[in-house]
């Protein structure tokens, strides 16, 4: 079952006089089951199409499409139940709330018990920092704790913007194995990445450059 599809989306930005087009007439699908590398280097517009498939920027053109539904034709009731239960995001810059602690910043992102987001830190090698606060956490743990919160409710697409940028090899082979099992368990998972690591996962890849995303 196709998961999402991309038909020729464009997004550009202004600033001031200048105007930037960060992405070109895109157009891939990502289907449940498939982890998909969306490889290219900063400033290529993989970020951007990213928060286009999560639902946080709106494209100028095109459509974006959930199991063959027009996300833009959908309520906003619908848009939002759609980035709360069936999409998890790993964000490049954590977005953890400072005082709140690992478990709790988990258990924010799911609607069961705390178990399950300490489930999911202690598989991600936190087991000695769930009650730390988000503030007293490295870098690359805050980032454990990202990608805890964003799988932790099971959601059916799940998008990781650099998800192992600054991690050491052993711990981004943790993350990548999460995100391989996510999508062995029928999600469909878009990262977005200049590093090669993920191609020990991927089962596609999407080459962007200069906006335009190359099959």
């Amino acid at each position: 079952m196709q998961s999402i599809l991309l038909v020729n989306i464009s997004k550009s930005f202004r600033e001031g006089r200048i105007i930037t087009q960060a992405v070109r007439d895109a157009s891939f699908a990502v289907s449940t089951g498939e982890v998909v590398w969306l490889r290219g280097e900063s400033g290529s517009g993989k970020s951007t199409t990213l928060s286009v498939c999560g639902l946080l920027t709106q494209p100028d053109s095109g459509k974006l499409l959930f199991d063959d539904k027009d996300a833009s034709r959908l309520a906003e009731s619908d848009r939002n139940h759609l980035r709360s239960h069936e999409i998890g995001f790993i964000y490049q810059a954590h977005n953890l709330i400072p005082y709140l602690t690992a478990l709790e910043n988990v258990a924010m992102g799911t609607r069961s018990s705390d178990s399950r987001a300490r489930r999911m830190l202690i598989q991600l090698g936190m087991a000695k920092r769930v009650n730390y606060r988000a503030s007293h956490l490295s870098g690359g743990e805050q980032q454990r704790v990202a990608v805890a919160r964003a799988i932790v409710r099971g959601p059916s697409l799940i998008l990781a913007d650099e998800p192992i940028s600054g991690l050491d090899h052993e711990t981004a082979d943790v993350v990548l194995g999460c995100l391989s099992e996510m999508a062995a368990s029928g999600a469909a998972v878009l990262i977005a990445s200049h590093q090669v690591a993920v191609s020990s996962i991927a089962t596609r890849v999407i080459d962007m450059e200069g906006g335009v995303a190359n099959q």
